[in-house]
């Protein structure tokens, strides 16, 4: 029988392994995780106003700012005004950025196709409705509590060795 330890082992692993390589192609097209998310996400929803992008993928305004400026340097999105409201633009792609986004979109095809073309349906749905649970437990309050918990079990510590205050 596994352990949940040994499962959770596994799943650090697989998540390491995918995050190395990821990281590392895109660096190869000269990209971030956060400037491709941001194409992928104008590529699947079309021109959107920055303030949507920053609420869509969870970062600030600045943030979102910084990582259009970047793209846009890039050649890979551009703005332009938005139809109705004269403070907001609209963030698009590019030529080059859609196909950019769809490249990006082809390789995580083939990459699901590779990880998992051996796989019966029936595998699938479960690992599906697996990894589902899983997520839910990460949503739940109660995991929020359970890391609390453990930070307060393990005190954050100073350069010198105090324990720091923390933050509620």
């Amino acid at each position: 029988m596994v352990r949940p330890e040994e499962i959770l082992q596994r799943l650090f692993q697989l998540t390491v392994a995918m995050s190395e390589a990821m990281e590392e192609d895109l660096a190869r097209r000269r990209l971030t995780r956060a400037r491709a998310t941001l194409l992928a996400h104008l590529h699947d929803q079309g021109p959107t106003i920055q303030s949507a992008l920053a609420r869509a993928l969870r970062v600030s305004p600045r943030n979102i700012t910084g990582l259009v400026n970047g793209l846009e340097a890039s050649g890979l999105v551009k703005r332009s005004p938005h139809p109705t409201d004269g403070r907001a633009a609209l963030v698009e792609l590019t030529d080059d950025g859609g196909r950019a986004a769809a490249a990006l979109a082809r390789d995580e095809r083939e990459f699901a196709q590779y990880l998992f073309a051996d796989r019966a349906a029936g595998d699938l749905g479960n690992l599906a409705v697996g990894l589902d649970q899983l997520l839910a437990c990460l949503n739940d309050p109660a995991f929020a509590n359970l890391r609390q918990s453990a930070l307060r079990r393990w005190p954050l510590t100073t350069k010198s060795g105090r324990p720091t205050k923390q933050r509620r």
